[in-house]
């Protein structure tokens, strides 16, 4: 694999993108930025983390847009809550024929707060062009 947070990483992956054009590609999940209180209180620690998740988007967004537009599919999840839902261009792209998002709680089964018992929810965003059946 590659490390697609760093330029030389989505270069590489941008070669196996192109040159071996894929039917289907699958954008990893990004980082949950202030999961822990640790990082809301180190602001520099967020901005940096902000700073490299909009990187990573703008790669994500462009390939998207290379599926959509060569009629291959690709499938992308992020939590629901991501700053990623935000990036300019996005909206456009998730208005492409074909392209749907939806929203799903995804959590580990059987996981539940301790003083209400209710299951916790991790609302994920879930972005695909996969074909609809008739």
């Amino acid at each position: 694999g590659f490390d697609l947070n760093t330029k030389q990483g989505q270069n590489k992956a941008w070669q196996v993108i192109k040159n071996d054009n894929l039917l289907l590609f699958g954008l990893p999940p990004s980082v949950q930025l202030g999961e822990s209180r640790k990082e809301k209180n180190n602001p520099e620690n967020v901005a940096r983390k902000q700073t490299e998740a909009m990187h990573m988007g703008y790669f994500w967004l462009q390939v998207a847009l290379r599926q959509i537009t060569n009629g291959c599919c690709l499938i992308w999840k992020n939590p629901a809550s991501s700053i990623l839902w935000g990036i300019p261009g996005l909206p456009e792209t998730l208005k492409h024929r074909g392209v749907q998002r939806n929203v799903a709680d995804m959590c580990r089964h059987g996981l539940c707060d301790p003083v209400s018992l209710l299951p916790f929810k991790k609302p994920t965003a879930l972005v695909n062009s996969f074909p609809r059946a008739p």
